[in-house]
């Protein structure tokens, strides 16, 4: 049987030729050659999407995908796929529901990826064509559309806030549950929810994946569900002023505990440091004493780290002057090598903003290595309303020390 193939670069090759703002490949073709008299590599290799473009596979990297059941047309990803487009939603959300159907009908053995460098929201419609009435005049129009985008502006933080209520309510009901079918649920009715990475991070544990995680190009291998911190672990940083670059002080995290799914850092200290085994901060330290975060910041995202990934998410900030409500975005925007006093590393360069209601404005660039529960390297500006700094630091590993377990 003659082998035939389609060189995806071509593909992109024609992409960039032809201009288009976004493109979208979806490939459904990560199969066994049963045909081959030598040892292959499995499945499709990893491929970075380019600049505009959403790159969506049937597996992970490296790994295959398993062919239609007896007397079915596709196979588990297209049927789903099929499944998921019939109705209006972002492509965010179409590719991560097909990714739970996927995963929970093949019990792991076959999780979907996705690559997207895509800066701007795509919405698969409903298949309805939508034309103005021919008796609207142009003002008319111009009217309309200037009073439904007032009514936007005046119902979207409302809108938001009883999202994020709902949202909440059904995440604190599951969050500590043991049945992974729960997250499967909740995750359906929010796949890019402000919650999400929390759900997501807990399906790694409870459901874990059955597939091989293969080295990337770059030699990294990611294990998702993974503790990120050992009993022992011991995390020294480097603070620098960030206006003149004189060094402030020097901060030891030693992680002391671990206690149902959380590393207990600093133990003896008045206010301990609270993080789960993927990353995600619960209770912290502030210039004016502990800090808390319901839900808990997502430092790391969950699944793999990959250029391109964006999340987000919202929490009450507790601090000693009140309770504020913080919302933050995050996007991995490249692997790189980092140098800092304990040495080089290739770490993803993660860029965080906050915003909290009290007009509080955080910005956050920060390096991470997938293993690792700390920052290699961090960059944070604190300002106000009005634009006043509060702080602007510059971190980094001094050393570190991996603990036995």
């Amino acid at each position: 049987m003659p082998r035939q193939a389609v060189d995806i670069d071509q593909v992109l090759s024609a992409f960039k030729n032809a201009g288009t703002r976004m493109n979208i490949l979806v490939l459904d073709a990560c199969r066994d050659n049963p045909f081959t008299e030598q040892s292959t590599g499995r499945g499709l290799s990893q491929l970075d999407a380019p600049a505009g473009t959403y790159l969506a596979f049937a597996t992970s990297p490296g790994n295959v995908a398993a062919d239609a059941d007896a007397g079915g047309a596709h196979g588990l990803y297209t049927r789903f796929l099929l499944q998921e487009l019939q109705q209006p939603a972002r492509i965010e959300d179409v590719f991560k529901r097909v990714r739970l159907h996927v995963r929970k009908q093949s019990q792991g053995k076959q999780i979907p990826w996705e690559s997207s460098s895509l800066e701007e929201d795509f919405y698969f419609n409903d298949g309805i064509k939508y034309t103005l009435k021919p008796t609207q005049t142009e003002a008319q129009q111009l009217a309309l559309a200037q009073a439904q985008a007032e009514q936007k502006r005046l119902s979207i933080e409302a809108a938001r806030e009883a999202a994020f209520a709902r949202e909440k309510a059904d995440w604190d009901r599951i969050k500590n549950t043991r049945d992974a079918n729960d997250i499967y649920a909740y995750l359906q009715k929010y796949p890019t929810g402000l919650i999400s990475e929390q759900a997501h991070a807990a399906l790694e544990k409870l459901a874990k994946p059955q597939i091989v995680m293969q080295a990337d190009k770059n030699g990294i291998v990611q294990q998702p569900g993974q503790s990120r911190f050992r009993i022992g672990d011991v995390h020294v940083t480097l603070v620098r002023n960030g206006f003149n670059d004189v060094e402030l002080r020097k901060g030891t995290q030693r992680v002391d505990a671990i206690r149902n799914d959380l590393a207990i850092i600093n133990q003896s200290a008045r206010n301990p440091i609270i993080r789960s085994l993927n990353g995600d901060l619960y209770e912290g330290v502030g210039a004016s004493g502990r800090i808390t975060y319901d839900p808990p910041l997502v430092i790391f995202p969950s699944g793999e780290m990959q250029v391109g990934k964006k999340w987000v998410g919202r929490s009450v900030e507790t601090t000693p002057s009140g309770k504020f409500k913080r919302d933050d975005t995050y996007k991995i925007t490249a692997l790189e090598d980092v140098t800092v006093a304990a040495g080089t590393y290739k770490a993803f360069k993660v860029e965080n903003e906050a915003f909290r209601e009290d007009g509080i404005h955080v910005v956050n660039t920060y390096w991470l290595v997938p293993d690792w529960g700390f920052p290699i390297k961090s960059e944070v500006e604190v300002r106000t309303r009005r634009g006043q700094y509060l702080f602007w630091e510059k971190r980094e590993m001094f050393s570190q020390k991996r603990g036995a377990g």
